[in-house]
């Protein structure tokens, strides 16, 4: 066994004792956000995850549980979760086939879209809090941002 597997099986096991993080996104069903984004313009944010994936569950503990993501997110986009085994419903994808529209093979995963559905920028793989603070700076459309919420300076 190497030292980067010992690693990981470490941090598994202590993130399994771990109680969940605090959910500071106000993450959204699809529906609602295809719906606020026709009245807003603002882009949906999707993150794409798999549960009991280790670096998904990272995410969700250290880089979504900083106060500056949460804020960039709730404020500058409408932050919505997929998980890639979510059934198509309403006329709405798939997990699977939206992963599999904007091109995504593996898990955690961003996806900006703008007010015409089409993807932005893509992240694929597991964001630090520094790394994903860039990614959200780089993809905040200033038009798109409702005046009340303003951009916040990192």
């Amino acid at each position: 066994m190497n030292i980067r597997s010992i690693f990981l099986l470490i941090l598994m096991l202590t993130l399994h004792g771990c109680s969940p993080a605090p959910d500071r996104i106000d993450w959204v069903e699809m529906d609602e956000a295809l719906m606020h984004q026709q009245g807003t313009g603002q882009p949906i944010l999707f993150y794409f995850f798999s549960r009991g994936n280790l670096y998904c569950e990272l995410m969700l503990r250290s880089t979504f549980a900083d106060d500056t993501i949460a804020d960039m997110m709730n404020r500058n986009y409408i932050p919505v979760r997929v998980q890639l085994t979510q059934k198509a419903s309403n006329d709405l994808p798939s997990g699977k086939q939206l992963a599999e529209a904007f091109q995504i093979s593996s898990v955690p995963a961003l996806v900006v879209v703008d007010a015409e559905h089409r993807p932005v920028d893509t992240r694929v793989g597991f964001l630090t809090v520094r790394i994903t603070r860039e990614f959200l700076q780089d993809n905040i459309d200033p038009l798109s941002v409702p005046e009340e919420a303003g951009i916040p300076v990192p």
